[in-house]
């Protein structure tokens, strides 16, 4: 599980170059292991082309970093690795009720059962916290806590 630390405030043009399932699919592969876009492709079964082009988009917004070049028969390979794949967009803006608590996020691509599924369990921890609410502490203070799913438009490949 990443840390507090691991979230990255990103500005509008950077929330753009998210606004693409292929370019959050290899945040998320290269969260893991650092890899060439090679490599990359293979996994996601894309072209070598297509993966380089966004990881390349993904590099020069400062969405990832590269951490190794090896030399290898001629051919240099740059492997990149993902900085994080947790965002805070607009951080400065606060709710209109109250200021910011804290704040998670991310950017999943999900079939339309895997979107029910991940509705659904938000759903039941929302329920489990609700249910606690019954005996509270006298100091404990009141947090709104909000959900929101946005389907991101899609940007040309």
């Amino acid at each position: 599980m990443e840390s507090k630390e691991d979230f990255i405030k990103i500005t509008a043009e950077q929330q753009k170059i998210l606004a693409n399932s292929t370019r959050i699919k290899l945040l998320h592969l290269l969260r893991k292991k650092a890899l060439t876009a090679k490599q990359a492709a293979d996994r996601l079964k894309k072209t070598a082309g297509s993966v380089h082009y966004h990881i390349r988009k993904l590099h020069e917004a400062g969405l990832l970093e590269l951490v190794e070049t090896r030399a290898n028969g001629g051919v240099l390979e740059k492997y990149y690795r993902a900085k994080t794949t947790r965002f805070v967009a607009n951080p400065g803006v606060e709710p209109p009720n109250g200021k910011r608590a804290g704040y998670i996020g991310t950017h999943l691509a999900l079939t339309k059962e895997q979107k029910e599924q991940f509705i659904a369990e938000i759903t039941q921890l929302f329920e489990r916290w609700e249910i606690m609410m019954e005996s509270t502490h006298e100091d404990a203070e009141e947090i709104s806590v909000d959900c929101i799913l946005t389907k991101v438009e899609k940007e040309e490949e």
